[in-house]
């Protein structure tokens, strides 16, 4: 039996992306998760009792851990989609705030953040930072020369949390070396060139029916019995 997850009710002056992580974490423990992504996002093939029981659960366990003020705030919002959105609209005032930060080799900074160290690779450039990111929907690197396959193309703008779009220039796959010696290759990884920071998607390794769990301040995916990667 998994351990039962508790966050105090957001009431809109506490620190927005620790609440923010700890409520994904909860959704994900619930597998209701990819109801945070709009209903559309949700397999065609789910049976439909099953999907309406998703988002009325993801819906719900978000109502009831927002202070009497914020619910206010959301109250037009009728599925857990808008919820979210509304919310990061509000209070996520900084792009990138508040990710989860991936470990690689031992070297920090506190560059850009507002809190919590950023864990990064080798030399411990801006670029060079991993970050678990709960709310891109992509994989996302500034790094055009770290692809080991690349399609150059017009994918688009991506968002990012303090409102401004970036291009996006292509796609391919990018072979990550993690801080154990192990390799992991992230597929369909798009290249966007205005990024300081490289982000791997949380979202897009659910929908991969990988499974989360955080723990002493460590979040561990793995699908299976198999580790995938590790971020703290």
């Amino acid at each position: 039996m998994g351990t039962k997850i508790e966050v105090d009710r957001f009431d809109g002056k506490r620190d927005f992306g620790l609440w923010r992580r700890r409520m994904y974490a909860i959704l994900v423990q619930q597998k209701v998760a990819k109801a945070l992504l709009g209903e559309k996002k949700l397999p065609d093939t789910l049976d439909p009792k099953k999907k309406d029981g998703i988002l009325e659960l993801a819906f719900s366990t978000l109502t009831l851990n927002l202070d009497d003020k914020v619910l206010r705030e959301v109250s037009i919002e009728k599925t857990a989609a808008g919820i979210w959105s509304k919310l990061e609209s509000l209070y996520m005032t900084k792009s990138l705030q508040d990710r989860i930060h991936f470990k690689g080799e031992a070297e920090t900074t506190q560059e850009g953040y507002e809190s919590g160290d950023v864990l990064c690779t080798s030399n411990c450039k801006s670029d060079n930072c991993w970050i678990l990111d709960s709310g891109c929907s992509f994989h996302l690197s500034p790094n055009k020369d770290w692809f080991e396959t690349f399609n150059e193309s017009n994918g688009g703008q991506v968002m990012l949390g303090n409102n401004k779009s970036c291009r996006v220039n292509g796609s391919g796959t990018i072979r990550l070396r993690l801080s154990d010696g192990t390799e992991k290759l992230l597929h369909e990884l798009r290249y966007v060139p205005e990024l300081k920071r490289n982000l791997i998607s949380l979202g897009t390794l659910d929908q991969m029916a990988y499974t989360f769990k955080a723990a002493n301040g460590i979040l561990i995916i793995s699908r299976g019995s198999m580790i995938y990667m590790k971020g703290t």
